[in-house]
């Protein structure tokens, strides 16, 4: 692990995710990369007024500025980091760009809004789980890298979950955390104990997991079964692989992974598989 990628509008919840990178950064001698992103204007809405360079100038100074006070924080002492400031583009087009797309991890932090404002303005760290190839780190309060001791992976353990898998045992391995493998079963994806049980198995022993249980939970659903399931076992962190899909299979079939994010208050890896 090499390259950190944070996201950051220097608010309180995105100096969170940052005390949590550092501590990674740390550990594995990487380089954060803290990133600022104008977003462009929704499409549709035309702006009132323009703003003259005086004026983006102004902006742009003022960012250096908390860049600069970030930087000061004797909490960054001794770490590699580089700042990024960039304009005109949306969230999603930084993190599919060739630049930021290829970051061993990204870690940020989130509010969990949910219901109507989240409806209205949106959720970074949920646009940031569908599309970004990287592992997310979705975190919404600071935590110490020792306490992360059972990480519960919910996945169907089909063939497809192997290789996202294999960036979720990384990280497990550098927390040194026991992995609880995790089979949801919801009244419209039943499956026989049996099958199941060999499906983990298999699982466990294609991707080299050593520390690890096998567990299946009964819910109405996977969102609100991985969460009983890890209030019940006192888990520390989540992890679970998405599909990214947008656009009309978005609206229609939705995401758990982003559902879990906005839900859990415990962090939550995710992982892309790759379509």
């Amino acid at each position: 692990m090499k390259h950190i990628l944070v996201p950051t509008d220097f608010s309180e919840c995105a100096y969170e995710a940052l005390v949590v990178a550092e501590q990674i950064a740390r550990k594995e001698k990487a380089t954060i990369h803290l990133v600022h992103v104008y977003e462009k204007p929704i499409s549709g809405i035309s702006l009132q007024f323009s703003i003259d360079n005086a004026e983006l100038k102004k902006v742009r100074e003022a960012i250096v500025n908390e860049f600069d006070k970030l930087l000061e924080d004797s909490l960054l002492k001794g770490i590699t980091i580089q700042t990024h400031v960039i304009s005109d583009r949306t969230i999603i087009e930084v993190f599919e760009s060739k630049k930021f797309g290829s970051a061993d991890l990204i870690v940020m932090g989130t509010h969990g809004i949910n219901g109507a404002n989240e409806w209205f303005v949106g959720s970074n760290a949920r646009k940031t789980v569908r599309v970004a190839k990287s592992p997310v780190l979705v975190v919404k309060k600071r935590f110490k890298l020792p306490t992360i001791k059972n990480v519960v992976f919910a996945s169907n353990f089909h063939e497809e979950s192997k290789v996202p898998f294999s960036k979720i045992k990384l990280f497990t391995d550098v927390l040194g955390a026991q992995v609880h493998l995790l089979k949801v079963i919801s009244p419209v994806n039943f499956e026989k104990t049996s099958y199941t049980e060999s499906k983990m198995q298999e699982f466990a022993k294609k991707t080299g997991l050593k520390n690890y249980t096998k567990n299946i939970y009964n819910a109405l659903s996977i969102e609100e079964g991985v969460l009983d399931f890890c209030n019940k076992i006192k888990a520390n962190m989540i992890a679970i692989e998405t599909h990214g899909r947008t656009g009309l299979a978005h609206s229609i079939m939705g995401s758990t992974a982003e559902d879990i994010v906005s839900a859990s208050d415990i962090p939550v890896l995710t992982t892309r598989i790759n379509n």
